[in-house]
C-alpha cells in the first residue's frame, strides 16, 4: 500500500507488457478538460497498480522434457538411405531377427557399422553387448584392470588365454613383419608376367603401376628453433636436426618428430600408420609412446603426425622406421633402416655458453651446412 502526503503526487509506472488503462495515458490537463474527476483518476491508478502486481507474480510455465524425434540435421521421421549405408553388420542383424530374436545379438563384423555417426549410434542400440561386464578376478594376477571386466585371462609363455564371463567384444591389433616394397613389387610383377605368358601364346605388353602411391616425409627438429628466415628473400625455412657423433642430441632437451603422409594417387586410400618413439626416449605433451592409427586419405591429400619426446640419459639409441600399410600390405617403407641417434650428456661448448648466459635467441643460420645436406 502507498500513502500520499498532502501536496504530493503519486506516479505509477506500467510494467513491460502490462495493459495500461486508457485513463492513465491521458495527461492531467486533458483529464480536467474532459471533466475526469479525482475519483476516476484514482480508480485508473489503482487498476494500473493491480495489473502491475499480477504481472510481477506470474507463475512459470510447466517444465517439459524434450525428446528427440528425428535424425540429426534431418527433418521428419524418415532418414535418407545414405545416412546408414548397407553393411554386413545389418545383414547379420536381419538374420538374427529372423532366427533367434530372443537371444542377444552378437555381430560377426562389428567394424562394418562404423561408416557414419548415425550408423554407429544405431548399431550400439541393437547390439547385445552389456555396457558393463561382470567383474572377475584375473587369473594369475591380483591387480584389477581392464582384463577383469567381462573376462579373465592367464598367460603361459607367449600364449594368452581369455575366458569370457559374459558377452564381450575382443579387438586384437598385431604388428607383423612385412616384406619391402621392392620385393613385393618384384613378386607381383613376376606373378603378373607368368600369368600373362601362360594365358597368351604371343608376347603381351604388361602395364605396371608404381609400387607405392604414398610419400612420407620425416623431420626431427628442436621446438625452440623450428624455423628461420632467409636473409635474402625473407622466406621461412624449416630447420631440421641431423644428429651425429660430432653434433649429438642433448639429454633432457625436448625434441619433435614430424611425419607427413601424402597421397599421390587420384583415389581415396585407407591407410594404417605405425609410429614409435626412439629407444630410450620418454613422451612429452601427451604424445603416446606408440601411435597406431587408421586414416582415410583423400586424393592428393596429406596427413601430419607430430610427437614430442626427450632422452633422460645419454647414449646411442635405435629408431623404429615409420610403417604405412594398406589392408595388411606395405604402402610405404623406407629404403634403409633409420640411423641411430647420438645423445650426449653435456651440450657442446657453444651451447653451454649460451645456456650460461640465459640466451634463448635462435642460433645463426649455417648456409654451408644447409646447402650440403639439402637435396637440389
Amino acid at each position: 500500500h502507498a500513502v500520499a502526503a498532502p501536496g504530493m503526487r503519486m506516479a505509477a509506472v506500467a510494467p513491460a507488457g502490462a495493459a495500461v488503462p486508457q485513463a492513465a495515458m491521458v495527461p492531467k490537463a486533458a483529464r480536467r478538460a474532459c471533466g475526469m474527476t479525482y475519483a476516476a483518476d484514482l480508480a485508473a491508478r489503482q487498476q494500473l497498480a493491480a495489473a502491475a502486481s499480477v504481472a510481477a507474480h506470474l507463475a512459470p510455465k510447466e517444465t517439459q522434457e524434450w525428446a528427440e524425434a528425428g535424425w540429426w540435421r534431418c527433418e521428419g521421421q524418415h532418414a535418407p538411405a545414405a545416412l546408414i549405408p548397407p553393411a554386413l553388420f545389418w545383414a547379420d542383424f536381419a538374420t538374427h531377427l529372423a532366427t533367434t530374436p530372443e537371444q542377444p545379438f552378437i555381430p560377426t563384423d562389428p567394424a562394418g557399422a562404423a561408416a557414419s555417426t548415425a550408423s554407429i549410434t544405431a548399431a550400439l542400440a541393437v547390439v547385445g553387448l552389456p555396457c558393463e561386464g561382470a567383474p572377475t578376478a584375473a587369473a594369475g594376477s591380483s591387480a584389477a584392470g581392464a582384463w577383469s571386466i567381462g573376462c579373465s585371462h592367464s598367460c603361459a609363455g607367449s600364449t594368452l588365454t581369455l575366458t569370457a564371463t559374459s558377452a564381450c567384444l575382443l579387438w586384437v591389433k598385431q604388428v607383423k613383419a612385412v616384406a619391402s616394397i621392392s620385393a613385393t613389387a618384384a613378386a607381383q610383377a613376376a606373378a603378373g608376367s607368368a600369368d600373362a605368358a601362360a594365358a597368351a601364346p604371343e608376347p603381351a605388353v604388361v602395364m605396371r603401376s608404381s609400387a607405392s602411391s604414398v610419400l612420407v616425409a620425416e623431420r626431427l627438429f628442436d621446438p625452440r628453433f623450428a624455423a628461420t628466415s632467409d636473409p635474402e628473400t625473407g622466406e621461412q625455412l624449416l630447420l631440421s636436426l641431423h644428429p651425429s657423433e660430432q653434433q649429438p642430441l642433448l639429454a633432457g632437451q625436448a625434441y619433435c618428430h614430424s611425419v607427413v603422409v601424402t597421397s599421390t594417387g587420384p583415389f581415396e586410400q585407407q591407410l594404417d600408420i605405425l609410429l614409435q618413439l626412439p629407444q630410450g626416449a620418454l613422451p612429452l605433451a601427451g604424445s603416446p609412446a606408440t601411435t597406431s592409427i587408421s586414416i582415410s586419405l583423400a586424393p592428393y591429400a596429406t596427413k601430419q603426425l607430430t610427437t614430442t619426446f626427450y632422452f633422460p640419459q645419454p647414449g646411442l639409441f635405435k629408431c623404429a622406421p615409420v610403417a604405412v600399410t594398406k589392408r595388411g600390405r606395405p604402402a610405404w617403407l623406407p629404403a634403409s633402416a633409420p640411423t641411430p641417434l647420438h645423445v650426449a650428456a653435456l651440450p657442446p661448448a657453444a651451447a653451454a655458453a649460451a645456456l650460461a648466459q640465459g640466451s634463448t635467441a635462435a642460433p645463426e643460420f649455417n648456409w654451408s651446412r644447409f646447402l650440403a645436406t639439402s637435396s637440389p
